[in-house]
């Protein structure tokens, strides 16, 4: 019987795979006996905190684990990248006070942390999650 691990049976990752020497090993991560997330790099027919991997489908980026006797298939885990808009406006730019006195020149620079403080903090107002 073979069955895909879902968001209900997130138990094990399948995080990354690599050809070494004509072998490939295969990144999982899961569960210890104690509960603590641990990772492991495992070839063919290695077990793996009561998982056993099976075979690797290359095309489809999956494996076919073994575990209290069923098959399961695991989809290689993508990392996905949520990039914040661009704050409005120049930035990194601060006047130069040079020619002006000590208290001048850390006047302008409070005025530029400031600045950058109220961009940052409308970025982080207006961020709205990949809902993919």
């Amino acid at each position: 019987m073979e069955t895909a691990v879902s968001a209900i049976d997130p138990a094990v990752e399948f995080r990354d795979y690599v050809s070494e020497e004509g072998r490939y090993l295969f990144s999982l991560a899961g569960p210890d006996a104690t509960g603590r997330i641990r990772g492991a790099w495992v070839g063919v027919d290695e077990p793996y905190v009561g998982y056993v991997v099976r075979s690797f489908g290359q095309d489809t980026d999956t494996i076919q684990v073994e575990h209290r006797g069923q098959t399961l298939t695991l989809p290689l885990k993508l990392s996905r990248v949520q990039l914040l808009r661009a704050p409005e406006g120049p930035v990194g730019v601060v006047e130069s006070a040079a020619g002006g006195d000590r208290d001048s020149r850390l006047e302008v620079v409070t005025d530029e942390i400031r600045r950058r403080r109220v961009l940052r903090q409308a970025n982080v107002e207006n961020y709205e999650p990949d809902q993919t």
